[in-house]
C-alpha cells in the first residue's frame, strides 16, 4: 500500500518494527479486537508509517498532529489501511509445519 506524507510517497512495509512502535505508543499489544476503536486503528497505521520510515531509513519527522492533520485529508484511509493490514498478516503468517514422508526415511535396521 503506498501513502503520500508531506510530500514523499511511502510504500507501507509489514514488519516487527509496528508491533513495537505500537506497544511503545499505547502500552499495550496489538488486540484485533479493539480495532473498531478509532484511536487504536490510527495509531496502527501511524506506528506501520513510523516503522517504514525506519526500516527504509528515511527521515522520520512526522509528530501526531501533522499526522492527525494528514488523515484527515485522506479519503477511505482506514479502510484501505485495514484492509492491507489483514492482507499483510495473513500472508505473514507461519507455514504450516513439514510432514515427513515417511517413504522417503531410512529404515532402521533391525539388531540382531
Amino acid at each position: 500500500m503506498k501513502v503520500k506524507v508531506n510530500s514523499q510517497e511511502i510504500e507501507l512495509h509489514y514488519s516487527n518494527r509496528i508491533y513495537i512502535i505500537y506497544e511503545q505508543m499505547m502500552d499495550k499489544s496489538i488486540d484485533p479486537s479493539d480495532f473498531n476503536k478509532i484511536t487504536n486503528i490510527l495509531t496502527l497505521l501511524y506506528a506501520t508509517i513510523l516503522g517504514t520510515l525506519q526500516y527504509k531509513r528515511l527521515p522520520a519527522s512526522l509528530d501526531w498532529n501533522d499526522y492527525i492533520d494528514w488523515v484527515d485529508t485522506q479519503a477511505n484511509i482506514i479502510e484501505e489501511f485495514s484492509e492491507w493490514f489483514v492482507k499483510e498478516t495473513q500472508a505473514q503468517k507461519s507455514p504450516e509445519p513439514i510432514k515427513e514422508n515417511k517413504d522417503k526415511l531410512p529404515r532402521k535396521k533391525k539388531l540382531s
